[in-house]
C-alpha cells in the first residue's frame, strides 16, 4: 500500500530554481530514472521512472523550501474515484518531498484540446467526469485550487477517461471557508480568489471556465496582460453568451456565478447532468438592460465597462469600430452613443482623433483613454507602463518569441504617433511622457555619432554600411534598445561612466 508521509524536519531552503537531475537515495533503490518531464510550474521536478518489474511511474520531486501539505497526503490515498489520480506513495528524502504516481502516457486534456475541437458531447462528459472528481475530493474536505486542463490527466482516450492530478497547490478545509497563499492559475481563478479566500466553491468556477473553453474553442482570457485579467474577475461577469449549446450554456452561467454562495455545486452540477435545469442565479452584467453600445453580444452603457472589453478583444475592436473609416456601421452607431453622454470633452475626442487619418488601432487607444483613464496603459491589448517597455525592448529582438511581432509593431507606434505621451495620460502613467523626452534625445545623439562615423576617412565603407539610423533596420532592434535605455536613466549613466 502507499507509505505515509516522512515527518522528517525540513533542512535549510535553497534557492528556488535549484533543480534536481536525480533520484532521492530512498527512491533510487528500487526506480531508474528514465527521463526528466517537463513541468510548467517552479515548486517541483518531474522523473519518469521504471521498476525492476518494467512498470513506469512518475515521481514529483518538490523544490528545497517547498513543503507539500501534510494533510493533503494523508487523505489523498483514501479517496477512491476514478477522477483522481491515485498517489501511490509519499515522503520525504534528501531533503525534499516528494510523491509517486501512475505514469499516463496519453498526457493531459490540454494535449487533447490541441488536437482539435472535442464537440459538445464530450464536452458534457468532461464536465461529468470532472465534477465526479471535484465531488470526492470536496467530500474529503480538500479543495484543488489550480484546477485547468494541464491538471487534468487523461486515463484513456477512447472511451474518454480523465483524472484530476497536481495537488500541488490543494488546501484541506478545516472550516467552509479559509484563507490562503494566492497562487492559483489566473485564466482559471474563480474571482473571490483574488482575496485568497478557498473553499469549494473556486473549484466549480474552475470547471466552467474549462467547458466554456471546450464550447467555444477559445482559452480565457488569451493574450490580456494579468492586470486586465484581474481588473475583469474583480469587476464583471464571465459572460456564456457565446457558448452556442443551450445546455452547456446553462451549465457554464451556473459554474461562473460571480457570488459563489450562489454558484452552482456538485449538486447542481448532477441535477444538470440528469436532464434537469437547476436555477442560475442572474447576473447584474447579463441582465442590464437599456440602449447602450453594441458591441460583442452586448449593449454597454458605461464607459468603464466599455473600455475593459475594448482592451480585451483589441484587435477585433480596431477594425470593427474604424476599419471602414466613415463609411462603417459600428463607427456610426459608437459616434450616436459618444454624441449622447453628457461629457463636452466628447467633441474633441470626435473631432481631434477619431475622425482624422490616425490608424485604427491608435483611434482606439485615444478611445479607451477617454473612455477609462484609470485603467493600466495598454495598446494593441498589451500594458505598456514603465516597466514593460525594457521587456518591449527584448521581445522585438527575440525573433522566435510568438509575441516578436506584437511588440516590433508596439515599438515603431509608439515612436511614429508619440504613443508614450498618450499613454501617460492614463491615471499614474505621467512618467512616460519623461521617458518619450529621454527616447527621442538619445535617438538624435545615436544618428549624429552614426553620421559623424561615416564620414571619418579612417572609418572601413562595409563597417560605415552597417551602422544603421536608429528605426530604420527591421526590426528596429536599436530603436528599442534606446527606449529601453530611456525607462531606465540610471542604468544608462552607469553604462556611459563605463
Amino acid at each position: 500500500g502507499p507509505r505515509a508521509a516522512s515527518e522528517t524536519a525540513r533542512d535549510g531552503a535553497a534557492a528556488s530554481g535549484d533543480s534536481l537531475m536525480r533520484l532521492p537515495a530512498a527512491l533510487a533503490e528500487r526506480y531508474a530514472t528514465v527521463a526528466e518531464l517537463p513541468v510548467q510550474g517552479a515548486e517541483s521536478d518531474l522523473l519518469l521512472v521504471r521498476d525492476a518489474a518494467g512498470g513506469e511511474y512518475v515521481v514529483k520531486i518538490f523544490r528545497r523550501g517547498y513543503r507539500a501539505d501534510r494533510d493533503v497526503w494523508a487523505k489523498l490515498p483514501a479517496l477512491d474515484s476514478p477522477n483522481v489520480l491515485r498517489i501511490l506513495e509519499t515522503g520525504h528524502a534528501d531533503g525534499r518531498d516528494y510523491e509517486v504516481t501512475p505514469y499516463v502516457p496519453d498526457g493531459n486534456l490540454r494535449a487533447l484540446m490541441q488536437e482539435g475541437p472535442l464537440g459538445d458531447e464530450a464536452a458534457g462528459e468532461v464536465a461529468a467526469q470532472l465534477a465526479a472528481g471535484l465531488t470526492a475530493l470536496h467530500r474529503a474536505g480538500i479543495v484543488h485550487r489550480d484546477l485547468k486542463p494541464e491538471n487534468v490527466l487523461v486515463m484513456a482516450a477512447a472511451p474518454l477517461h480523465l483524472a484530476i492530478a497536481d495537488f500541488g497547490l490543494s488546501k484541506v478545509l478545516d472550516q467552509s471557508v479559509v484563507f490562503a497563499s494566492s497562487s492559483r492559475t489566473l485564466a482559471y481563478a474563480a474571482p473571490e480568489s483574488l482575496s485568497g479566500q478557498v473553499s469549494p466553491a473556486r473549484d466549480w468556477w474552475s470547471l466552467g471556465m474549462i467547458v466554456r473553453e471546450l464550447a467555444t474553442g477559445r482559452a480565457p482570457f488569451q493574450g490580456l496582460s494579468e492586470t486586465v485579467v484581474v481588473d475583469h474577475l474583480a469587476t464583471r461577469a464571465v459572460s456564456a453568451d457565446d457558448v452556442a449549446d443551450p445546455r452547456l450554456r446553462m451549465l457554464c452561467r451556473g459554474l461562473l456565478t460571480r457570488d459563489p454562495r450562489k454558484r452552482w455545486t456538485g449538486e447542481q452540477v448532477q441535477e444538470w447532468l440528469d436532464g434537469g435545469s437547476p436555477p442560475v442565479a442572474e447576473e447584474s452584467a447579463q441582465a442590464e438592460a437599456g440602449n447602450g453600445l453594441p458591441f460583442k453580444g452586448r449593449r454597454y452603457a458605461r464607459r468603464d465597462e466599455l473600455a475593459r472589453t475594448l482592451v480585451e478583444n483589441w484587435d477585433h475592436a480596431a477594425q470593427y469600430f474604424f476599419g471602414r473609416g466613415e463609411s462603417g456601421e459600428a463607427w456610426r452607431s459608437l459616434r450616436e452613443w459618444l454624441a449622447d453622454l453628457p461629457d463636452d470633452s466628447r467633441i474633441g475626442l470626435i473631432d481631434g482623433y477619431l475622425m482624422t487619418r490616425l490608424p485604427p488601432d491608435v483611434k482606439l487607444l485615444h478611445l479607451v483613454r477617454w473612455l477609462d483613464p484609470a485603467l493600466p496603459p495598454h495598446f494593441l491589448g498589451r500594458r505598456v507602463t514603465a516597466d514593460d517597455l525594457p521587456g518591449l525592448a527584448a521581445l522585438a529582438g527575440d525573433h522566435r518569441h510568438p509575441d516578436h511581432r506584437t511588440a516590433v509593431l508596439i515599438g515603431r507606434a509608439l515612436w511614429e504617433h508619440h504613443l508614450l505621451r498618450v499613454l501617460a495620460g492614463f491615471e499614474g502613467a505621467e512618467e512616460l511622457t519623461r521617458i518619450d523626452d529621454r527616447w527621442r534625445a538619445h535617438v538624435a545623439a545615436w544618428d549624429d555619432l552614426v553620421r559623424w562615423l561615416r564620414e571619418q576617412d579612417a572609418m572601413p565603407p562595409g563597417v560605415a554600411r552597417r551602422l544603421p539610423d536608429a528605426g530604420a533596420e527591421e526590426p528596429p532592434a536599436v530603436l528599442l534598445a534606446l527606449l529601453a535605455l530611456a525607462a531606465r536613466p540610471a542604468e544608462a549613466h552607469r553604462l556611459i561612466e563605463e
